[in-house]
């Protein structure tokens, strides 16, 4: 969902684990080379408890990018916002249950009637800060205004930032284990997964699964704790699933939705008639650029095409004089039928088919248009 939002990502060719020179972090040797030979080791439980510098050093520029919104909700996310706002269950409230994601940007808190209330971040979210040894929570912005006045930057790109790092200390417990509110590697999943999803699941009846591989547990056992009865719709770029249940071909239930997230979000709004609700975070800036630029052609399309058809029946309108009968045969019965037909059609020039006429009527029909002189018919209508 947050891929259009241009944020850095981990595992790709030129994301996180790629690019990382293990040699700028604050760690000893042998942290370094165990770094060096798996980058992921950096957001390491035991590593952080260790040394908790490295990650903070590794997600720093991602920390502070978050607090100044260097990203936007995406069009997808603003799907996820429209499931909450604008369809209404009995009571009046949104349908939407819950968001469960495992993207830790934070980037659906942009979106009304989603939150931390409705959104459950499976792997955390970093726009939350706590302590590791603890739990206390801290304030944001006071974490924020810490990494960025004590964490040095190993990319080079803020002049304002420290030459060296020191470790930022829990308030309540005094620890030097603060950090962003994610899931480091061997650690646990946040509690509040475990205890919302059988309520959560109980009575649903649809879950919409958005990019992803389904090869995460336990997020992924989302698909098979749903009732029975509910639909299973996954939107991605291929299927995927079929190790957790998922049956596209024969499986009633299971629907797959070929495409990007932004792409296919974008076709659904569009055709539950939500696209107006878009345009005033449009012009507000409120999109990324990927999705301002998807947005606006699918808008001036739409607008096109509107224009379009609005001056065909204009031009329609035009050309047909107001003196010149507009009904056909179709339109007339009875005598009416006849009196159009006579009026249209010269007396010298017979315009009924073989087809249209019986008996006599085609005896006579076929005797005016075939010269006596050249027969005309052929071997297989004649009859001894």
């Amino acid at each position: 969902m947050s891929v259009a939002s241009g944020i850095p990502d981990f595992r790709s060719s030129n994301g996180l684990y790629a690019t990382l020179e293990a040699t700028k972090l604050t760690a000893t040797p042998e942290q370094i080379e165990r770094i060096q030979s798996d980058p992921s080791y950096s957001l390491d439980q035991h590593l952080f408890m260790e040394n908790p510098l490295p990650c903070l050093e590794v997600n720093r520029e991602f920390i502070l990018g978050v607090r100044e919104r260097r990203w936007k909700a995406t069009l997808a996310h603003r799907f996820v916002e429209c499931l909450r706002t604008k369809v209404k269950n009995k009571e009046g409230e949104g349908k939407l249950v819950r968001l469960y994601t495992q993207n830790i940007d934070g980037l659906e808190d942009q979106c009304e009637g989603i939150g931390h209330e409705r959104r459950i971040a499976v792997h955390g979210s970093m726009d939350e800060a706590e302590c590791a040894t603890c739990g206390a929570r801290m304030d944001f912005d006071l974490f924020c205004g810490m990494v960025k006045s004590q964490i040095k930057d190993i990319t080079g790109r803020d002049p304002s930032a420290p030459a060296h790092s020191t470790p930022i200390v829990c308030e309540s417990c005094g620890a030097a284990t603060v950090k962003p509110s994610i899931v480091l590697f061997r650690s646990r999943l946040p509690e509040v997964f475990f205890e919302n999803v059988p309520n959560d699941v109980k009575d649903i009846d649809l879950l919409l699964i958005l990019g992803t591989s389904l090869a995460v547990a336990p997020a992924n056992s989302l698909v098979m704790r749903i009732p029975r009865s509910s639909m299973r719709v996954l939107m991605n770029r291929e299927p995927v699933g079929w190790h957790l249940g998922l049956d596209y071909d024969s499986n009633d239930r299971d629907y797959f939705a070929q495409g990007n997230c932004e792409n296919l979000a974008l076709d659904f709004m569009e055709s539950l008639g939500w696209l107006e609700d878009l345009k005033p975070l449009l012009d507000q800036g409120e999109f990324p650029e990927s999705s301002a630029t998807l947005l606006r052609e699918h808008l001036e399309r739409l607008k096109k095409q509107k224009l379009e058809g609005q001056a065909q029946k204009q031009f329609q309108s035009e050309i047909q004089p107001q003196d010149q009968p507009q009904a056909s045969t179709l339109e007339l019965k009875g005598q009416e039928q006849n009196n159009f037909q006579s009026e249209i059609q010269p007396q010298d020039q017979p315009q009924a088919s073989i087809l249209e006429l019986n008996g006599q009527a085609q005896n006579q029909f076929q005797s005016e248009i075939q010269p006596q002189d050249q027969p005309q018919a052929s071997t297989l209508e004649n009859r001894s």
